[in-house]
């Protein structure tokens, strides 16, 4: 049996961009593993990311939204993803995150052998290692979190049961999961500029010519989600 991945994805006033990161997810993540779902927690938007979401993600039952009438952070948006899902993976992208989640595939490979794998840039901690300070202060002010994590669900239980303002990273810390930090490259700009947002009026459902098809020899092709979205987008 495939390992089965839940990834979460908090956004926040994220109207310009959301079409294109979502497009990107659902290009790596069927790659990774055919037993996947996305939950996207709209996390107290106050521009029109409520409206738009919905839309996206119509066509896709592996896709799922969680509103948030008022921003509660990322570890409380974690939290109660985390408690809907079934993924015996569970990848969490912080909403502040830069990174190229084209490097998932790097992570995915590493979990054979760690319950916890965390990424970061070169230029924000070293590769290898998870360094103690990281583990003692991610919840202090001004101390950025991990940007990607993929975490067995096993190692979760406990957390997920307890209080609520447990740290999460300390909590794995005290548990001695194997833990391990790569890493990667930020994204390129393409993956961050703002997508055009489909205008009002234009047409609900994604294209049809759109579809998975063939390649040139003849095999199936994966679908072609960034198409799709971005059609989409255009209201074509």
């Amino acid at each position: 049996m495939k390992t089965s991945l839940s990834m979460i994805l908090p956004i926040h006033n994220g109207a310009a961009t959301i079409a294109s990161v979502l497009a990107h997810v659902l290009e790596i993540l069927p790659e990774l593993t055919p037993s996947w779902d996305l939950q996207i927690i709209d996390d107290g938007s106050t521009d029109s990311t409520s409206e738009i979401l919905p839309e996206l993600i119509r066509t896709f039952p592996q896709v799922s939204a969680i509103h948030h009438s008022a921003r509660q952070g990322d570890a409380a948006c974690f939290r109660a993803a985390a408690r809907r899902s079934r993924g015996d993976i569970l990848l969490f992208r912080s909403s502040d995150c830069d990174l190229d989640i084209a490097g998932l595939h790097k992570m995915w490979k590493r979990l054979s052998s760690h319950d916890l794998i965390v990424a970061r840039s070169h230029a924000d901690s070293a590769v290898g290692r998870m360094p103690a300070a990281f583990r003692r202060a991610t919840s202090a002010p001004g101390v950025r979190g991990p940007a990607l994590q993929m975490i067995r669900r096993r190692a979760l239980e406990g957390w997920l049961t307890g209080r609520g303002d447990q740290d999460l990273q300390g909590y794995l810390a005290a548990k001695r999961y194997p833990q391990l930090e790569v890493d990667l490259r930020h994204a390129p700009s393409s993956a961050t500029q703002s997508s055009v947002i489909r205008p009002a009026g234009a047409p609900q459902l994604l294209p049809q010519h759109c579809d998975q098809g063939s390649d040139a020899a003849g095999r199936p092709k994966r679908p072609n989600y960034l198409l799709r979205i971005k059609a989409f987008a255009l209201g074509e």
